[in-house]
């Protein structure tokens, strides 16, 4: 039975997923030396590659399925579409994956769920990997001082947003899913703090995008969490 690249793009997610305790050990060492480490940048590039060419082999399966090809009547350049804000939506996902939204508008309808544009809070991150994506932007890090940021005493699925906001998902407590997405201003944090969720102090490595601050680990963690659903979702759509 022949592969489809969805396969290869849950294997990608699968191997991002099996490179975080590595990045992790690495960021505890770049933070405890202060500085960046090589090692560090390495571990961030794998991710975000694995990650991207995840997102690109779904959409090349959804054009090899669905797709038509251009006027020109040649193959296009195929890619996952991640819309810049106030972008023409219809126009750029047929310039991405033309013909997908004459022949199944429920999975173009499915894909623009996933755009920065449709939900800003919990989509930005596809908009900060994609930027992340470009050669030598992932390897631009720097120290942060430290500051007042929370952290969960629970297994991953959350991410702090510009070091004011967190919004946390899919945590398992005591063997109950939460609700949620809970979002929380770290800046105003409420006085009686679950058990499970601590405040501490910590430095922190961060990307700065578009006058933000975003931290490495976090991002990363969140998106390979995300891309999880979205190449299941899609397979099983499609």
């Amino acid at each position: 039975m022949t592969s489809s690249r969805f396969q290869d793009a849950a294997a990608l997610v699968r191997r991002a997923k099996e490179r975080l305790p590595g990045l992790r050990a690495a960021y505890e060492k770049a933070i405890a030396a202060g500085e960046v480490s090589a090692e560090l940048k390495m571990d961030v590039k794998e991710i975000i590659d694995c990650l991207r060419s995840a997102l690109d082999y779904c959409a090349r399966e959804l054009y090899e399925r669905y797709g038509a090809p251009t006027k020109k009547g040649t193959k296009p350049k195929v890619y996952f579409p991640i819309a810049p804000a106030g972008s023409d939506w219809k126009s750029f996902l047929g310039k991405s994956i033309p013909g997908l939204d004459e022949k199944r508008p429920d999975l173009a309808r499915t894909l623009e769920r996933y755009q920065p544009a449709a939900d800003p809070r919990n989509n930005q991150w596809l908009a900060d990997l994609a930027f992340l994506s470009i050669e030598n932007k992932h390897a631009q890090l720097s120290a942060q001082a430290p500051q007042r940021m929370p952290w969960v005493d629970a297994p991953p699925g959350f991410i702090i947003m510009d070091s004011h906001d967190i919004i946390i998902e899919d945590v398992v407590v005591n063997g109950h899913r939460l609700e949620g997405p809970l979002r929380l201003d770290t800046d105003h944090l409420p006085e009686n703090l679950p058990d499970w969720m601590q405040v501490g102090s910590s430095t922190v490595f961060v990307w700065r995008i578009d006058q933000r601050t975003v931290e490495v680990l976090e991002l990363l963690t969140h998106a390979v969490h995300r891309m999880d659903r979205i190449v299941d979702q899609l397979s099983k759509r499609a």
